[in-house]
């Protein structure tokens, strides 16, 4: 008798105790895990796809526009640290923007520079100033670290035109560099496309590194400050030092997306870092979806393909107008950006979808004889 109670406690300790539970968690992790793995394998194959596809197939000017538009989510992807997880409000990534822009451009065309070896440099310059800005500014928060980092957009221009012999001043700078195209090249391998290959490349790494720090790095500190300041503090959490540290990464990427912009463009000038583009990142990063990693790519997509969209539609003073209208209806219609949008969609597909198959489920677990108008219930 006693042998056989030990086996009913057994029985009902790996039923509805700890060690089930344990077992179940760590599967449901591994489940998750191998979930994951699976969706960036899909993610990246379907990302390999489809920008050799429009490398190939799209004209060289769709090309250019492309490859702007990576450039463009790449520094919206660092924007993306700082305002979507962390919850800061920055107007000033232009000027970090502009730095990588400008780095690039002068150790390329004054010190001969290989354009490639610039991106680093850049990186680390905009993560240093990022760091320098930061440490002061980040002691604020809301509406008046907006107004802080927006100082940094409108000094940004006023500083290379004080520079002439340097950033080239109100007239721009050159960025003078070519690929070595080999002889017998395929005719669409022109450097338009190998320019957005390499935009392609760099901008794909970004996604991945944003993915890992994001998913295995400090998201739930930032998702805690964005939350709740107060009780991230509390829970011990360094305010300062991770704020600082989020800002100084998200600039640092925002340097590398201004680098690429110099070389998809070929040209640099003071009034393309100003406040409009700090506005313009912020709106990309709004209507593609804040907190997500897809929506700064969409954002960079809308930023680049919009505004021809409706000059070509429109035309005249017109375009802008409809433009900005665009993109307020975008903002209103979808407020958690369009990727924040499909996923809130795609949750709730799945969630019909799991509550059909539970339904469905039911019905075959019930017994023909105690359904239907034949079944002996008394309360009939």
């Amino acid at each position: 008798m006693t042998t056989e109670t030990g086996v009913v406690q057994r029985n009902v300790e790996s039923v509805s105790g700890r060690p089930v539970a344990e077992e179940t968690r760590s599967a449901m992790q591994a489940v998750a895990a191998r979930f994951s793995r699976r969706s960036l394998y899909v993610g990246a194959l379907g990302y390999v796809a489809v920008v050799a596809v429009t490398a190939v197939a799209l004209p060289e000017a769709r090309v250019l526009q492309l490859a702007t538009a990576l450039a463009y989510g790449l520094s919206i992807l660092g924007l993306n640290l700082v305002s979507g997880y962390a919850g800061q409000i920055s107007l000033g990534h232009s000027a970090f923007f502009g730095i990588g822009a400008y780095t690039s451009t002068i150790l390329v065309t004054d010190h001969g520079w290989p354009l490639l070896a610039t991106l680093p440099v850049g990186a680390v310059l905009g993560f240093v100033v990022g760091v320098i800005a930061g440490l002061p500014a980040l002691r604020l928060k809301g509406h008046y670290l907006g107004l802080v980092t927006l100082s940094f957009a409108v000094v940004f221009p006023l500083i290379i035109t004080h520079f002439p012999d340097l950033t080239g001043g109100v007239n721009g700078k050159l960025l003078q560099s070519a690929w070595v195209i080999p002889d017998g090249a395929p005719a669409f391998f022109t450097q338009t496309t190998i320019n957005y290959l390499v935009v392609a490349v760099v901008t794909g790494i970004g996604l991945l590194v944003c993915r890992n720090l994001v998913r295995y790095g400090r998201s739930r500190t930032l998702i805690a400050i964005r939350d709740n300041e107060v009780a991230a503090a509390t829970s011990g959490v360094h305010l300062a030092r991770e704020k600082t540290i989020a800002f100084a990464s998200s600039t640092a990427i925002a340097a590398i997306g201004g680098s690429l912009f110099a070389m998809v463009t070929g040209v640099v000038g003071p009034e393309t870092f100003g406040i409009f583009l700090s506005i313009q990142l912020l709106t990309g990063l709004l209507i593609g979806g804040s907190g997500t990693l897809v929506g700064p790519i969409i954002g960079g997509l809308v930023l680049a393909f919009l505004p021809t969209l409706t000059a070509d539609v429109v035309g005249g003073t017109g375009a802008n107008m409809v433009y900005g209208a665009l993109l307020v209806l975008l903002m209103f219609f979808m407020p958690l950006g369009i990727a924040g949008g499909g996923r809130g969609l795609l949750r709730q597909v799945s969630r019909w979808l799991e509550a059909k198959g539970r339904h469905r489920s039911t019905r075959r677990s019930v017994p023909r004889d105690t359904v239907g108008p034949t079944s002996q219930n008394p309360c009939i």
